[in-house]
């Protein structure tokens, strides 16, 4: 068979002299390979036991990967011409397409015609001495990265389009972007979600009047986009990000701005502290910052918030790198100039109000994370169109508005009243989660309505998400974090903790301390699952690895529970890089742990029900509570008592890691015991056969040797009548010709035989058998002639 894989590499630089790479022609009919994520390896600890060099390729460029054999060629692609237009490429327009263009079904279906519209377009890359400050300033669940991106190469089947929806006409199926250009469609997705907006100013400044507050309640005017203040900037991408990046560059280049200004960074956010570490990286000192908090908190940010160690880390380190910092205040108003030559307005002082008291300062810049709202020409765009509109787009089970061709998901929508499901809002779940959904419904609604079916008239529940939520971000003072936790509104961990039942808090490290492993905290619920993971240290965090343990029962982690009441557990992120952890980290450990549950529903000899009902019975007679200690036990006999069910999953998992033996290095599988089983038979160590070569002997085939004593000499010589001399640790004695390359002299006696304890292990035999259970320490052999150990 022939197969014909294609390699594009796609520099995807935001500069004009990177040419764009070229697409074959054809391309569509080949069948794109998605990329797989790869456990990340601890390289130091693992040593010779991590993958193999040609597996990990740290400096390589990522590339996609297409394929075609002479089967796929035989097969007719069906391409589909229908127009759809996706508005917004945050994480969840990037999981749509994701899963719409690598879905199982892409070897025969794909997709002549999808646009992508957003202010920013994709994720770029940018210039390299720009590009680490860039993914700084951004919090991200470190889903769609750069490496991730380059291997998708959605540039070959998605048309970008850069620019703000500002019209849509539903009758005649177009809409208008930045009022000049327009998209025809024939299923448009609103996925564009809430962004930071500019903040309100007020219309006067009272400072004469003598009340019990300083500043009176007046009511803020929005800013028109057209009035907007040359340095006041917001960030939503890595573009906002980067334009942000070069404005201060410039003003930061000229030699006669006031050194008295400060860069004022209003919000009450990780995004306002990952702002920060971008800027003191690129260079900025910190004596120009000004941090400023408003009283209200965000509910997505609501643990961090509140997070007694890791919320007085940071604000210990904001101390300590003497940025100023006052929390409580909320914006109140700004003053402008405008510059006579280029008529452009500028901020020159911003003013903040707490309950009695108010600041102002000089701003070289503003940099606002509060309010976080809908665009408001997006939200315009929807209102004239007619789109069910309260407060956030409206839309049904379906994800579908009232157009039944305009689809909507993300922070932008909310469900129908009618279902009475507020907490089910998307903001709370998890956007690469939502993202799949929605083209798994989009697929199987297209090839419904193709064979004739109707597809919008079956009825459905509100989907349950159930991935988790993922924020990783740098912090100022080289902090590294990552929040995993369970989907829903968030909540305070005093106040989960106050119900009854109630799971157990593990923590390891410190939050203060930067020279050590860092702060680690794992949250493990009344079911014994893990559902919050909390990192915050100097060092790397392994992301991948670590959102991996969501969800796991305690038993899979190495029965996490018993060794932490034993206290053999002082680092948890040591204790999750060991060699035992890596098969949770394989990306296709999901689909084996689906294929274990599928023997617990098979029925029981004798019995008539499946183990999962006789589970369930136990919980049901303890009234779903803790399970007591006599039913636990006849469960276990239950399990027991079922040889074929205890044997199929011991095969199961003797053929996964067999399977993923080339990236599951640290496992005994099966061709390692075989190669194993072959160096016991034919190596130097125990081939009694070298003996015969005049080869030194090694260690002793049988371990019933006889140690040379006075009162066992005759046994002794009988037994090396017997077999031969190489069955029989000893040492050579002192006066044997050494110029015989390693050769014996024939022995007569045992009386130049010396007892030897340890015996010389080759330095190639503990690669070969990682897994023996040998002493390498104590298995020596000290050569006289090469003076070598």
């Amino acid at each position: 068979m022939l197969c014909i894989y294609l390699l594009q590499h796609t520099d995807r630089f935001h500069c004009c002299w990177y040419p764009e790479f070229s697409i074959l022609c054809g391309i569509e009919y080949w069948i794109p390979v998605q990329p797989r994520r790869l456990p990340e390896y601890w390289k130091e600890g693992l040593g010779k036991f991590t993958p193999h060099g040609s597996l990990i390729r740290e400096s390589m460029r990522p590339f996609a990967l297409f394929h075609m054999n002479y089967k796929m060629a035989g097969i007719q692609k069906k391409l589909y011409t229908t127009k759809i237009v996706v508005v917004g490429a945050g994480e969840l327009a990037l999981s749509f397409l994701e899963h719409l263009i690598f879905s199982p079904s892409c070897w025969y279906l794909g997709y002549k015609s999808i646009t992508l519209i957003s202010q920013g377009g994709i994720p770029n890359k940018f210039e390299e001495k720009y590009e680490t400050f860039v993914k700084m300033m951004m919090v991200s669940s470190d889903r769609y990265n750069e490496e991730y991106l380059g291997k998708l190469s959605l540039e070959t089947w998605v048309d970008i389009a850069v620019g703000t929806v500002t019209s849509i006409d539903r009758k005649q199926k177009f809409l208008l972007v930045d009022e000049e250009y327009d998209f025809d469609f024939d299923y448009l997705f609103l996925f564009c979600g809430t962004q930071f907006t500019i903040p309100q100013s007020v219309a006067e400044l009272v400072t004469n009047k003598e009340c019990r507050v300083v500043v009176d309640e007046i009511k803020g005017v929005e800013i028109k986009h057209s009035n907007r203040p040359e340095n006041l900037f917001t960030i939503n991408s890595d573009q906002d990000a980067f334009y942000t990046l070069m404005n201060l560059k410039e003003k930061f280049d000229k030699t006669e701005f006031d050194r008295d200004t400060k860069i004022v960074i209003y919000g009450h956010c990780l995004n306002a502290l990952a702002c920060i570490a971008g800027l003191l990286e690129f260079g900025i000192k910190s004596s120009f910052f000004v941090l400023v908090e408003p009283a209200t908190c965000p509910s997505e940010n609501i643990d961090y918030a509140y997070n007694t160690p890791v919320y007085n880390s940071l604000k210990a380190t904001l101390q300590s790198c003497q940025i100023e910092a006052y929390y409580h205040y909320s914006f109140s108003s700004y003053e402008t100039e405008e510059t006579v030559v280029t008529h452009e307005i500028n901020i020159t002082k911003v003013h903040f109000q707490s309950q009695n008291r108010v600041i102002s300062f000089k701003a070289l810049a503003l940099i606002s994370f509060e309010p976080k709202t809908i665009n408001y020409v997006t939200r315009l765009a929807l209102q004239k169109a007619c789109l069910t509109f309260d407060g956030k787009l409206v839309i049904d089970s379906d994800f579908l508005t009232n157009d039944k061709n305009i689809y909507g998901a993300g922070s932008l929508t909310r469900y129908k009243k009618k279902y009475y499901c507020d907490h089910y809002n998307h903001e709370n779940y998890s956007s690469h989660e939502i993202g799949a959904e929605i083209a798994y419904r989009f697929q199987k609604r297209i090839q419904m309505e193709e064979s004739g079916k109707s597809y919008l008239s079956e009825k459905r529940s509100v989907t349950e998400f159930t991935h988790p939520i993922v924020v990783t971000c740098k912090l100022p003072g080289g902090w590294n974090y990552l929040h995993v936790t369970k989907p829903g509104p968030m909540a305070f961990l005093q106040t989960i903790a106050s119900k009854k039942p109630w799971g157990k808090v593990l923590e390891t490290g410190s939050a203060f301390d930067r020279q050590g492993p860092g702060y680690f905290r794992i949250i493990i619920n009344q079911c014994q699952l893990v559902c919050d993971i909390l990192c915050f240290t100097t060092n790397k965090i392994d992301v991948h690895n670590m959102i991996c343990l969501y969800n796991k029962h305690e038993s899979l982690l190495n029965q996490l529970l018993l060794r932490w009441k034993g206290d053999l557990i002082s680092d948890l992120y040591i204790y999750f890089k060991e060699p035992w952890a890596y098969a949770l980290y394989h990306d296709r450990f999901p689909l084996f742990m689906e294929e274990i549950q599928t023997f617990y529903l098979n029925m029981i000899e004798d019995e008539q029900v499946t183990f999962y009902e006789a589970v369930a019975y136990c919980f049901n007679v303890c009234k779903w509570q803790k399970i007591s200690e006599k039913d636990k036990e006849l469960v276990e006999d239950l399990f027991n008592y079922i040889p074929e069910l205890k044997t199929a999953i011991e095969k199961k998992v003797k053929e996964f890691l067999d399977y993923n033996e080339n990236q599951l290095t640290t496992y005994m599988t099966t061709s390692k015991l075989e190669g194993y089983l072959k160096l016991y038979k034919h190596s130097r160590l125990y081939d009694t056969e070298n003996m015969a070569r005049g080869r030194l002997p090694l260690v002793p085939t049988q371990p019933d040797y006889i140690v040379p004593t006075p009162g066992n000499r005759k046994e002794l010589e009988d037994r090396m009548k017997e077999r031969p001399m190489s069955q029989i640790i000893f040492e050579v004695p002192s006066d044997m010709d050494k110029g015989s390359n390693n050769t014996l002299s024939p022995l007569t006696s045992v009386d130049s035989i010396v007892p030897k304890e340890i015996t010389y292990v080759p330095g190639d035999a503990s690669k070969d058998i990682p897994y023996l259970n040998i002493d390498i320490d104590k298995l020596c052999y000290y050569d006289e002639k090469s003076n070598s150990q």
